[in-house]
């Protein structure tokens, strides 16, 4: 009777670890997903040097700043909003853009959009949606890529005397 209780046991454990496993997406195979980064930070202007955001409340919006730290982004604008969201990879050139913040009425604002590179030049292109209205939003930056902190030696020969 011991026995078949300690299996019975075993059995359902092991079933509410399998049924674990599906809720939380893992998967037992040796596949796996690599996700793609690409580097969006700057500061985000208009191309003309106006407004990046052609309607919203409050406030004209003239600049986007993002900081990023791989898939989590923020931005802060000329007036001091802060915006906090996601940018993910959809290829290795263009990826998503999601921010929510508010603007300097106090509406909670959406930026949906995408964000496109080319080089060292980033073009975002997207939505503006607050309540009860919708505007767009243009802008372009330079990227700068960081320094690699761990710089892959080389060897050098140095050629001293005749």
């Amino acid at each position: 009777m011991n026995k078949i209780r300690r299996r019975a046991r075993a059995v359902g454990l092991a079933a509410l670890l399998c049924a674990g496993i599906v809720a939380g997406g893992c998967e037992l195979r040796g596949s796996s997903t690599e996700r793609q980064t690409i580097l969006v930070a700057g500061l985000y202007r208009a191309a003309n040097g106006g407004r990046i955001v052609d309607r919203n409340s409050g406030a004209a919006v003239r600049s986007l700043l993002l900081r990023q730290w791989g898939e989590t982004i923020e931005g802060l604008d000329n007036n001091g909003r802060v915006f906090r969201g996601s940018f993910v990879a959809e290829s290795d050139w263009r990826g998503a853009l999601n921010l929510r913040g508010d603007t300097t009425t106090g509406a909670p604002v959406t930026i949906s959009g995408t964000i496109a590179v080319t080089g060292n030049k980033a073009v975002l292109q997207g939505a503006w949606i607050e309540p009860g209205l919708l505007g767009t939003i243009a802008a372009e930056a330079d990227i700068v890529t960081p320094p690699n902190p761990n710089p892959t030696p080389t060897n050098t020969t140095v050629n001293v005397g005749p």
